[in-house]
């Protein structure tokens, strides 16, 4: 049932979803002090550190406009304040999540190219089955996942 969903309009066009997302980015500014709090008491750095020096973060249901942007930076800058040690920098990397249909050509191309201290991929397919492997992702989000939550696809929401 979520694969008969339409994806997004991509392009940068009067009925886009990237000129037509205002709500979304406007819940995105809604809940970024929750997030990062969340963040803040629930991420393990310590143990990521000890792994890698690279942390994964998961985009679940991107789409195509520059609000997955600023909700990626604002989980890298609570990270950051997170990670103090000087002496070893951590890496980002960024893994976009939409399913196949999703106009990653836009998104890529709207990728901010100053400032930006993340790598970025992009996974095509649908985040209600397995994306990922196990113990992949640091840290994964969705703010599709505000307009999915009343359906009975959804997939539970673990910390």
């Amino acid at each position: 049932m979520a694969e008969s969903i339409s994806p997004m309009n991509g392009g940068s066009g009067r009925y886009s979803y990237a000129r037509n997302s205002t709500w979304q980015r406007n819940w995105a500014h809604a809940v970024e002090d929750s997030m990062k709090e969340a963040i803040m008491e629930n991420l393990d750095l310590q143990k990521v550190v000890c792994d890698s020096n690279t942390l994964v973060v998961a985009d679940l249901g991107c789409s195509v406009g520059p609000n997955t942007f600023y909700a990626v930076e604002s989980i890298i800058e609570a990270v950051q304040r997170m990670y103090c040690n000087k002496s070893r920098q951590l890496e980002f990397q960024v893994m976009f999540n939409d399913r196949m249909g999703n106009d990653f050509n836009t998104l890529f191309a709207s990728l901010p190219e100053h400032g930006r201290n993340y790598s970025a991929a992009a996974v095509a397919a649908s985040f209600y089955g397995r994306v990922f492997p196990p113990s992949s992702i640091h840290i994964a989000y969705s703010l599709a996942g505000t307009a999915v939550k009343s359906t009975t696809m959804a997939p539970p929401m673990r910390w």
